[in-house]
């Protein structure tokens, strides 16, 4: 009897490390899961932040050209980010390429703005690729 307990023991001890071994790589594994998620929510956040500045950047733009006060080039620093704008002002029509950096990534929007009726409209534009900022 005392020989089957100690193969008994044996197995225990053997089982026991396997169900730890088990554990040890379910949790390795939900831990990646999460760094996964945690990054790619880091970039979907990222992207958001740079879709605001390179707007906003756009809108101040516009807002400009109704008020009749175009500027060859602007700069301004937001929370998070800055824009730039360069405006090639005509009598009927603008050309307004934006450049927004939000943490190292950089967005160029670059559109074509009627100033005929009142108010200036966007009539075209065309968005270069989200790219890294090259430092």
């Amino acid at each position: 009897m005392i020989g089957k307990s100690r193969d008994q023991d044996g197995f225990a001890l053997i089982l026991t490390l396997f169900v730890l071994l088990l554990i040890s790589l379910a949790l390795a594994m939900l831990a990646t899961a999460v760094g996964l998620e945690e990054t790619k929510a880091q970039r979907v956040g990222g992207t958001i932040a740079l879709d605001a500045v390179s707007d906003a950047a756009l809108a101040n733009a516009l807002a400009l050209l109704a008020q009749e006060r175009p500027r060859p080039t602007l700069s301004r620093e937001l929370h998070g980010g800055r824009f730039e704008i360069e405006m090639d002002v005509r009598r009927r029509q603008a050309w307004v390429t934006t450049r927004a950096f939000v943490g190292g990534r950089r967005r160029v929007v670059r559109a074509l703005v009627s100033r005929t009726g009142g108010r200036p409209r966007v009539v075209s534009w065309r968005e270069s690729s989200v790219e890294f900022e090259s430092r």
